[in-house]
């Protein structure tokens, strides 16, 4: 071998030296005659990055095929979107959508709909506070835009409630909470599940009159679709409850969140079932209640004791959040460390997409709607 210089580089009181080897032999020439080299290389180099151009692509589906041949957090969502697809598709699975965080204010009402009506999934679980949103606009009124940097003291005088740069009347969640106080005027001594609840509210919205826009809860009671809501109780439904139990001691009306559990038990279990699918937007208390049933069926059927077989946790996971593993919080926890606590089955087909999720679940949907028409499965 020898030595070409290329120069110095000073560092404190030392000087280092860099040097390049030019060997007799290229490295490339080295490496063609290494046959176990070059097949070990041929393992990771056989599938090119592609390079899309716009003005080849013609519609959404076509979009995010492309992204998931691209690198980076386009091939996450063009590879959720296919798993996505692939769980839609798959014969006797249940398909689970769990929301947190805020996105009927940030835009995604619309989207969770379509989920719905398209019958793209089985089964809601989501917050209190999404069910209270979805309510705003299921009265005819809106979100509306506003920024980051706004005067927070200015629109906490104002009534105006913001989340980042959504704001909302607050007086349109008091229009919230008359339609909930008359709701509760009917009941007595009721013992109800939530997806019970949110069944009479979303009929009380339409026996009224009062449903003028467009509704997840609407949309859901049309299509036989539960929703389970284990956050109820920190929502404006909560503080509706508490209000009416507090003012009523004996007329009030439990919500029966333990039940809840068993609910969804039996939707699991059920053997119609040949699979599992789940699609995660945020995580938080949704994404853990969802996936803590496999636990919850072992430990009814077991107790403590230790069973070689385990329970068949979910076939499919796809997850949008912008929150990292490395904080240990279960929003940004890996969908492979839930196989861990037997949540999802070994074999199980996972994408993770770190994304918001108002641009990740559009074009998702999108595709999942235009790949499925294009089936004739619309």
């Amino acid at each position: 071998m020898t030595s070409l210089h290329i120069g110095r580089a000073k560092d404190g009181a030392s000087t280092r030296v860099f040097d390049v080897f030019v060997g007799a032999a290229s490295s490339c020439e080295f490496l063609r005659g290494d046959r176990y080299l070059k097949k070990k290389r041929e393992d990771y180099l056989h599938s090119p990055v592609a390079q899309p151009s716009v003005r080849k692509l013609k519609g959404i589906g076509d979009y995010i095929n492309a992204f998931s041949n691209m690198s980076f957090q386009a091939r996450a969502l063009g590879e959720g979107a296919k798993i996505l697809l692939e769980m839609v598709k798959a014969p006797n699975c249940l398909k689970t959508l769990t929301i947190a965080g805020a996105p009927v204010p940030g835009g995604l009402q619309g989207v969770i709909c379509d989920l719905i009506e398209l019958k793209f999934i089985d089964v809601v679980i989501t917050t209190g506070s999404q069910i209270a949103h979805d309510m705003v606009e299921a009265m005819g009124f809106s979100h509306h835009k506003g920024h980051q940097t706004m005067n927070d003291i200015e629109l906490r005088d104002m009534r105006i409630d913001r989340m980042y740069d959504s704001l909302l009347d607050e007086t349109k969640l008091n229009e919230v909470d008359l339609l909930l106080s008359e709701l509760w005027e009917q009941e007595e001594n009721e013992t109800l599940t939530t997806p019970e609840l949110c069944k009479r509210i979303a009929a009380y919205i339409i026996e009224k009159g009062l449903f003028k826009g467009q509704s997840f809860l609407v949309s859901a009671l049309k299509n036989g679709t539960p929703i389970f809501s284990p956050t109820i109780h920190d929502s404006e439904i909560g503080i509706s409850l508490t209000t009416f139990n507090k003012t009523n001691p004996k007329r009030r009306i439990v919500v029966d969140l333990l039940r809840d559990n068993e609910k969804y038990i039996e939707m699991f279990s059920d053997r119609k079932y040949k699979k599992r699918g789940i699609l995660i937007l945020g995580g938080g208390v949704p994404r853990n209640w969802a996936q803590q049933v496999t636990p919850m069926i072992e430990f009814i059927k077991h107790g403590i004791q230790i069973k070689e077989e385990r329970e068949i946790g979910y076939n499919y996971g796809i997850l949008i959040t912008t929150d990292q593993p490395q904080f240990g919080g279960l929003s940004g926890s890996t969908l492979d460390e839930a196989i861990s606590w037997n949540k999802y089955a070994p074999e199980a087909k996972f994408a993770t997409v770190h994304c918001d999720m108002t641009i990740a679940l559009p074009l998702m949907v999108g595709a999942l709607k235009e790949w499925m028409s294009s089936r004739g499965n619309s």
